[in-house]
């Protein structure tokens, strides 16, 4: 199960250096390796009752604008995800509304200047604008960057021992344009890359630090016989893993204190810390995923739509 460490690890940015993505090393070997079967299983288990995620963060965000001006927004903000496809992530600056990217299950969005008028613009899935969105990464695909979205455990290979890089496992998911390095203690993800159609990373995020995060168990999601289902959480509509309850992950979920996402080929960038995590906020509503209802409240001078163009 090669999957071209070459591929992996050369890749430059003008502000992010190849060391600078690659963890350090662990002590492991290849002998100890789990297959990818036993690794992917473990890093599915962690996703139990985490369906939707609140976070208090430090933000950073580097892009260009339509201008070719390379713009940067710093300050608290939030990052909410709901999974599978709601997602929000805000900056703000001295109390005001200065930036905020999102998605539902429609489509994607990014605010920006909010605090001068600003603008938004956006676009639909499968729409002709995608290639536009000034972004390092479209925000529905945040989620999958941190390790938060189910992987298929049942692929040619899947009982061979995972690879070994630098004591990490790393996989290569089919048909997901997906690489991954898990820490094979936590089945957690320490460096994500999203690849482009030739196998070569496009998007890397690097994903630093942990904090132990308590799970709560909704009691809605207990069966008869006590099994938990995971919700919907695939694209396809298919039902969730099923899950005896005596097979329950007890232990806490392993989340990184920070979060770097960057484009291979260009200087755009945005970094996360992640601060004051809450599993299953009650206080996270529909509304924050709803394109039309947050420019009422956030009210652009100008509303773009990437799909017109």
């Amino acid at each position: 199960m090669g999957f071209g460490l070459l591929a992996l690890f050369g890749c430059k940015t003008p502000e992010l250096n190849r060391e600078a993505m690659v963890p350090e090393a662990v002590q492991a070997t290849s002998a100890e390796m789990p297959t990818y079967r036993e690794i992917v299983s473990r890093y599915n288990d962690r996703l139990v009752g985490l369906d939707l995620v609140s976070c208090r963060t430090d933000v950073e965000a580097v892009w260009r604008d339509e201008r070719g001006k390379v713009r940067r927004e710093s300050g608290d903000g939030r990052l909410i995800v709901r999974r599978p496809l709601d997602t929000a992530v805000t900056v703000e600056a001295f109390g005001q509304m200065v930036m905020w990217a999102g998605s539902n299950d429609r489509g994607y969005w990014f605010f920006t200047d909010l605090h001068r008028g600003g603008e938004v613009v956006h676009g639909r899935f499968g729409g002709a604008g995608a290639a536009s969105l000034p972004m390092p990464v479209s925000p529905e695909l945040i989620p999958v960057l941190l390790g938060w979205m189910p992987l298929p455990e049942d692929i040619s290979g899947a009982d061979e021992p995972a690879e070994a890089y630098q004591g990490y496992a790393l996989i290569e998911p089919a048909g997901l344009r997906l690489r991954m390095l898990l820490d094979v203690e936590t089945a957690a993800p320490v460096r994500v890359d999203l690849l482009d159609a030739a196998g070569v990373s496009a998007v890397v995020c690097r994903l630093e630090g942990r904090q132990d995060i308590e799970r709560p168990m909704r009691d809605d999601l207990i069966l008869e016989g006590g099994i938990l289902v995971e919700p919907n959480v695939t694209r396809d509509g298919s039902m969730g893993k099923l899950i005896p309850a005596a097979e329950l992950p007890d232990a806490p979920l392993v989340m990184p204190t920070k979060v770097t996402i960057y484009p291979v080929h260009d200087e755009s960038r945005l970094t996360l810390e992640l601060k004051r995590v809450r599993l299953e906020d009650t206080k996270v509503k529909g509304r924050l995923f709803d394109l039309d209802t947050l420019i009422t409240s956030l009210k652009p001078d100008r509303v773009i739509d990437l799909d017109a163009r």
